[in-house]
């Protein structure tokens, strides 16, 4: 969890995840699109107007966004395996979930490298 200010990517991840265009979040918001292009990447820091208006288009809470804790949507996973494997490791033990999470990193690296 994060504890500081920069909310860029959490603003990115989310407003993203519920297919919302930063000229639609602007739009909606009051809040011009070049603004959340600068909040997003931690160029400009919004004002407490700004975060809450934000934060009620994108229906989550103000902690969500400022603390980054805001659940991720796994139902965006088209694939209907993979996403019920995902579904079950939540179900499994923290010290299983860490080694599941250290191999995807690995996989994820070698992948990109």
């Amino acid at each position: 969890m994060r504890k500081t200010a920069p909310i860029g990517k959490e603003l990115r991840r989310i407003r993203r995840e519920k297919d919302i265009t930063q000229h639609l979040l602007a739009k909606k918001s009051g809040v011009p699109q070049s603004y959340i292009s600068k909040y997003e990447k931690d160029n400009a820091a919004p004002s407490l107007n700004a975060i809450i208006k934000i934060s009620k288009i994108l229906q989550i809470s103000l902690d969500a966004l400022l603390l980054g804790n805001a659940p991720i949507n796994i139902n965006k996973i088209k694939d209907s395996e993979l996403l019920a494997k995902f579904q079950a490791i939540q179900n499994i033990p923290e010290e299983q979930k860490a080694l599941i999470k250290t191999y995807l990193d690995g996989f994820l690296a070698r992948k990109s490298a």
